[in-house]
């Protein structure tokens, strides 16, 4: 590896974490990675990450001295040499769990790229790609650089989760005389945990760059603010039911108003006409609810009102495409000004709360990638939620299926990834309100459910990263 390479790694795997190097310390590396054989830019990439994540986990001052470098890197390869560290150009064999937290260690894998697939027929073989469907009625998968037809009548083994075109998946089995590969086993990349993607980068919308001080800083911030969020999903203003029961949860938080009300559409039962019948019954919908939050004025002052739209909402004549934008203004002229905290935003949206972070998605995916899954899953022991959150974690995207399916706009499709994952991902769909945090190391995925049908919601408490429903009587 020449100088100048060797210098852009450094710099790319140091500046993410506010990490600067004295010039004594930037020699010392350098001709320390020269002395430990590292031929490949990946494994020069691992062993950097590793250093960064030592130097975060002590008290050393983030433009790093020669001393200290010396003492990470005594003690990173009396760790290596415990574990019989084995580096070649193509791979690292050795257990780097204790050398780094963030990594996790699985067995090794060789890839196969389908364009080597010709030629090997009758061989075992693991190729990674995605779900396509090249000619119809018949499935595909697709890398880079070529694609081959799946045959599934052998498979014998399924990883959890729910199917469906442009999922990228692992498939094992053989390659035969036809040039079809007949699966045997099948299964979807490991879900990241948030803080194994920001080793690399946080890819979060709007995010600038923190100093890991500043992310300190931040964190005491959030940790001395006990507030809450309160989160509601199908809110619908033409049901006087509704406002009866809003008015109870207003007098119970009147006291202690949290910190925001994140409203979530729809906010009308029925589809909104878009031949403007409809709108001076929306219009005094939101009318009413300024008429109703204005009785409260410690609540009005103090929270936050975040408002997401649904299908039923007007937005404009292409309301199927995401992501949908925000309610226009003229809807909601009095609203905006009896309540001084307000924001009308899009869907799917993205909030910031000092260093967490919370993505807000409305849609009826749940039944729509049931319906155009490849095989259907299994829905044993009442799992099927639970495949279907796998999904959706393990492609990292909050609708992984082709846009003929669910149109998007190809320029912002990045405003429905999940790289990396949020503290909070509320999906609301139809169904019963759950929560769930064990799937992903500290991520909560939950659905606050259809408040005008069972009145309840959900009680987030930002401080300790936890979440509760509750239900108006």
């Amino acid at each position: 590896m020449n100088s100048a390479t060797l210098n852009r790694v450094i710099y790319q795997c140091f500046s993410p974490y506010g990490i600067s190097l004295q010039k004594e310390a930037f020699n010392f590396l350098k001709e320390s990675i020269s002395d430990l054989n590292l031929n490949s830019v990946k494994d020069v990439q691992s062993w950097l990450t590793s250093v960064a994540s030592e130097v975060l986990s002590r008290e050393f001052s983030l433009n790093l001295k020669k001393k200290d470098l010396e003492l990470i890197f005594t003690e990173l390869i009396n760790k290596s040499a415990s574990k019989d560290l084995v580096v070649d150009n193509n791979k690292t064999t050795a257990d780097l769990k204790d050398i780094n937290p963030y990594f996790q260690v699985i067995d090794l894998f060789n890839i196969t790229p389908i364009k080597n697939l010709i030629g090997c027929q009758g061989n075992e073989f693991l190729i990674f790609g995605m779900l396509t469907e090249m000619v119809e009625g018949k499935i595909h998968l697709e890398d880079p650089d070529a694609y081959v037809e799946l045959s599934f009548n052998e498979i014998s083994e399924k990883g959890p989760g729910v199917y469906t075109l442009n999922c990228f998946v692992f498939c094992y089995g053989y390659y035969d005389d036809e040039k079809i590969f007949n699966v045997s086993k099948i299964f979807m990349p490991p879900i990241e945990d948030r803080e194994q993607t920001i080793m690399s980068q946080d890819f979060f919308v709007g995010k600038k760059e923190e100093t890991f001080q500043d992310i300190k800083d931040l964190k005491l911030l959030e940790n001395s603010f006990d507030v809450s969020i309160v989160i509601l999903s199908d809110v619908w203003l033409d049901k006087p039911i509704v406002f009866t029961k809003l008015r109870t949860m207003f007098e119970g938080y009147n006291d202690n108003p949290p910190l925001a009300f994140i409203f979530i559409g729809s906010f009308i039962s029925t589809p909104y006409k878009m031949d403007g019948s409809d709108q001076d019954n929306y219009t005094e919908s939101f009318n009413h609810l300024a008429d109703l939050i204005s009785e409260y004025p410690s609540i009005a002052k103090a929270s936050i009102f975040v408002f997401v739209p649904g299908s039923n909402d007007p937005l404009n004549s292409q309301q199927e495409i995401l992501p949908k934008k925000q309610i226009s203004e003229i809807f909601y002229f009095k609203l905006k000004l009896k309540v001084e905290n307000l924001i009308f935003t899009t869907n799917p949206c993205r909030i910031k709360y000092f260093t967490l972070e919370l993505v807000i998605f409305k849609d009826y995916f749940k039944n729509r990638i049931l319906r155009n899954c490849i095989f259907s899953p299994e829905e044993k022991n009442g799992e099927l939620q639970t495949q279907f959150l796998k999904t959706v974690l393990s492609q990292a995207h909050l609708v992984p299926l082709p846009t003929k399916l669910r149109p998007t706009y190809w320029m912002y499709d990045h405003c429905l990834r999940l790289n990396s994952l949020p503290h909070l991902l509320c999906l609301a769909d139809i169904g019963e309100t759950f929560w769930d945090d064990t799937l992903a190391k500290g991520t909560i995925v939950c659905n606050p459910g259809v408040f005008s049908n069972d009145f309840k919601f959900l009680f987030y408490r930002p401080s300790e990263n936890t979440i509760e429903a509750a239900q108006i009587p």
